[in-house]
C-alpha cells in the first residue's frame, strides 16, 4: 500500500500554472515533492549548476590528498600532520558549506514568507 494515499487537486490559472511549473523545473524536483516541501514550511531551493558536482568531486579529491599527506608527514615526521588533519577538517566544513548552500532548501521564514 502507498504511504501516501490522499490525492490533492488544485485549480490554478494558466499564470499561475506557468510559475508553478517554472518553479518546479527549476528545482529539479517532481511536482509532488515541491508542494510536501513547501507544506513542511521550506522553500525548495533551484537545482545547482552541473559545475557544482564536479568541484565538490575535485574538492574531495583535495581533501584526500591533505589526508594522505598528513599520514606521510605523520610516519616521516618531516611536515605538522596535526596542521594538515586540521586542513582536511576545513576543507570538509567548506564542502558541506557549499552544499547547504546550493542544495538545501531553506525554511520560508527566511524570506519572509509565512
Amino acid at each position: 500500500m502507498r504511504k501516501r494515499n490522499i490525492r490533492v487537486r488544485a485549480w490554478l490559472n494558466q499564470s499561475e500554472h506557468a510559475f508553478f511549473m517554472r518553479q518546479v523545473k527549476h528545482s529539479g524536483l517532481s511536482q509532488e515533492a515541491y508542494i510536501r516541501m513547501l507544506i513542511s514550511g521550506y522553500m525548495p531551493r533551484e537545482q545547482p549548476p552541473a559545475e557544482y558536482h564536479t568541484l565538490i568531486r575535485v574538492m574531495r579529491a583535495i581533501g584526500n590528498s591533505i589526508n594522505q599527506l598528513a599520514i606521510l608527514a605523520h610516519v616521516t615526521g618531516y611536515v605538522d600532520a596535526k596542521q594538515f588533519k586540521v586542513e582536511a577538517a576545513h576543507l570538509r566544513d567548506a564542502i558541506k558549506d557549499v552544499r547547504r548552500q546550493v542544495t538545501e532548501p531553506e525554511e520560508m521564514s527566511k524570506h519572509g514568507d509565512n
